[in-house]
């Protein structure tokens, strides 16, 4: 007989905080999505620090584009900004 399989959610799952992982400042961050080796949607977010001379890599995630998605939600809802597509993009979008 086989078990069922167990949904995993974040908000049901204890909380472990890292004391000892320092934060980190970031400037500037950069997604992106591509295929990886498999064919499946990666998402890579990645963050920058700003040096006088240079943006300085700080952190880099390779997560999945559902994260992305509910990453973008949370910043919306938390800082209660919500911008609006760019009209070259909805113009792309028509096509």
């Amino acid at each position: 007989m086989q078990a069922e399989p167990r949904t995993i959610s974040f908000e049901s799952l204890p909380k472990l905080d890292n004391h000892g992982l320092p934060p980190i400042w970031v400037d500037a961050v950069s997604l992106t999505l591509r295929h990886d080796q498999t064919g499946n949607d990666v998402g890579l977010f990645r963050c920058y620090s700003f040096l006088p001379d240079l943006a300085y890599e700080v952190a880099r995630l390779q997560v999945s584009p559902m994260f992305l998605r509910a990453l973008a939600d949370l910043l919306a809802r938390t800082t209660n900004y919500y911008p609006s597509k760019p009209e070259a993009t909805q113009e792309r979008a028509r096509e």
